[in-house]
């Protein structure tokens, strides 16, 4: 079922990402409809984030020139392609073929491949 599915997935998030003591929340988003397929323990994206991931995508250059606003933070955006974009203060949002991810950390500049 689509519950039991999520829950999976939000357990690999959880193993392989939160536990490492480096990624604060992350969230899987399905690209075709912005809708939620996983989050993290405790994380839940609003629609205004998901859009904000969304059009990082779509204009990367407007990314990289005018930085990502989300979560009431401005995050100057240091590399932004078809595939991944990377922002100082720890935002990386990258994706793969119908989703869209993202992972939010402090200290993820030091840690980068933990998820990528």
């Amino acid at each position: 079922t689509p519950t039991q599915k999520m829950n999976v997935l939000s357990g690999l998030l959880q193993d392989s990402l939160i536990s490492t003591g480096h990624v604060e929340c992350c969230t899987i988003i399905k690209r075709s409809d912005g809708s939620i397929v996983a989050t993290s323990i405790g994380y839940e994206p609003t629609g205004e984030q998901v859009t904000a991931l969304q059009r990082a995508f779509e204009d990367s250059m407007a990314a990289r020139t005018q930085g990502i606003r989300f979560n009431g933070s401005l995050y100057k955006c240091v590399r932004a392609d078809k595939t991944s974009v990377y922002a100082k203060k720890g935002l990386v949002l990258w994706q793969y073929r119908q989703v869209h991810t993202l992972c939010m950390a402090a200290t993820l500049h030091r840690c980068s491949p933990v998820c990528v």
